[in-house]
């Protein structure tokens, strides 16, 4: 996927989940359904992953 349309399907994503979900969820719930949008559109996405910090 050219980097150009991944930037809109991911912004694409993000916006599907702010239209379908009001403000008030916890931040678990927008997650998720990110998480959900992406894997839609054959997007991988990992969550929470560890990262070292100096």
């Amino acid at each position: 996927m050219e980097i150009e349309n991944l930037i809109k399907a991911i912004i694409q994503c993000a916006y599907n989940v702010r239209i379908h979900l009001a403000a008030g969820f916890l931040e678990n719930v927008y997650q998720k359904a990110l998480i959900i949008e992406l894997k839609e559109k054959s997007i991988h996405a990992d969550t929470e992953t560890p990262i070292n910090v100096y």
